[in-house]
């Protein structure tokens, strides 16, 4: 699908939620097909919060980190994979 977005980190929660709301997967965060809208200001949080760690954690190995959070339950901590 390439349905994708990029910003530099670190990042706050409004970016995030831009973000979110910029892909074309969004209606279906947001209630499309008889669902139930996603809680998008946890995830937005989850984000910023992922973008701090991954700023912090490519400062002090001088190096780019990459990171694929999927899925992400918010009745579980699922913890992202990184490659």
């Amino acid at each position: 699908m390439k349905d994708v977005v990029f910003r530099r980190c670190p990042f706050g929660d409004d970016v995030a939620e831009l973000m979110i709301r910029s892909i074309k997967g969004a209606p279906l965060l947001l209630g499309a097909r008889g669902r139930p809208p996603v809680d998008i200001k946890a995830l937005a949080h989850m984000l910023a919060r992922l973008s701090a760690f991954a700023t912090a954690a490519g400062s002090s190995s001088h190096r780019s980190i990459s990171t694929r959070c999927s899925p992400c339950r918010r009745d579980k901590v699922l913890s992202p994979r990184t490659q």
